[in-house]
C-alpha cells in the first residue's frame, strides 16, 4: 500500500507539474502532491510565485490537518482559462481541500490552512499573510448559480464580489465567508460563523448572527511572541 501511495504521488506530481508550466518550470516540481487528488481542468501559466520558480513552492493532498482527520481525504484542483494562482511564497493545500480558482486568488505568506479547506473563486479572493485556517472553512465569493429577474430574465442580479481578508487574522473551524466581504488586520472569526457583512476595524472578535464585533483590542498571543 505504501509503494502504490508514492507511486500515484509520483504521477500527480508530474501530471500537475506539466499540465501547469511551461517545461523548462516543470522541471523543477514546484509543486509537490499527494496521492489522492482530483484534477479538473488544469490551465498552463495560470499560476504565480511572487519569488520565483523553485522545488516544493506549494503542496497539494500532502498534509492530513489536526487529528489526522483528513488521512486519505481527496484533495479537488482545479484551475480555470480565466485564472491567476498568485502564491508570495510557499503554499499547502492540504488533505480532503477544494481549490476551484476561475478567477483571481492570491495568498500572502505563512498562510497556514486546515485540512477541508474550500475556496471557489469566480472573482477576487485575497488572503494576506500569517493568516490561520480551521478545518472545514469555506470562502466562496459567488453564489454557485446564477439568478435572474422575471422581468429582465437575461441580467443576472447576483454577480460574485470580491473577497479581501488581511494579515494575521484567524478563521475558526467551520466558518463560511461569502461574497462581497472585507475583514481588516488581526481580524478573528470564531467557530461556526457564516459572514456576510465585512468588518474595517482590526484587532477585533467579529461574528454572530447579524455579524457584529463581539470584543475588540484582541489578537492571537503567538503573533507577538
Amino acid at each position: 500500500m505504501e509503494l502504490l501511495y508514492i507511486v500515484k504521488a509520483l504521477y500527480n506530481t508530474l501530471y500537475f507539474n506539466f499540465k501547469a508550466f511551461p517545461f523548462k518550470e516543470a522541471v523543477r516540481f514546484p509543486i509537490v502532491c499527494g496521492a489522492t487528488i482530483c484534477f479538473g481542468k488544469i490551465e498552463k501559466s495560470k499560476i504565480h510565485f511572487r519569488n520565483g520558480i523553485a522545488f516544493k513552492r506549494m503542496t497539494v493532498g500532502m498534509s492530513e490537518g489536526s487529528f489526522r482527520s483528513g488521512h486519505k481525504q481527496r484533495t479537488y484542483i482545479h484551475i480555470g482559462k480565466n485564472a491567476n494562482l498568485i502564491i508570495a511564497d510557499k503554499l499547502d493545500i492540504p488533505c480532503g481541500s477544494v481549490l476551484n480558482v476561475n478567477g483571481c486568488v492570491e495568498f500572502g505568506k505563512g498562510f497556514m490552512p486546515n485540512c477541508f479547506l474550500t475556496i471557489s473563486c469566480e472573482n477576487h479572493i485575497s488572503i494576506g499573510s500569517y493568516c490561520n485556517i480551521g478545518w472545514n472553512v469555506t470562502i466562496i465569493d459567488g453564489d454557485g448559480h446564477p439568478l435572474c429577474c422575471l422581468q429582465s430574465p437575461y441580467k443576472q442580479i447576483n454577480p460574485s464580489r470580491p473577497i479581501m481578508i488581511g494579515n494575521n487574522c484567524w478563521i475558526a473551524a467551520h466558518v463560511t465567508i461569502m461574497k462581497g466581504v472585507s475583514l481588516s488586520d488581526h481580524t478573528t472569526i470564531p467557530y461556526g460563523s457564516i459572514i456576510t457583512k465585512s468588518c474595517e476595524i482590526p484587532n477585533v472578535i467579529y461574528g454572530g448572527n447579524p455579524n457584529t464585533i463581539i470584543k475588540g483590542n484582541i489578537a492571537r498571543q503567538d503573533f507577538y511572541k
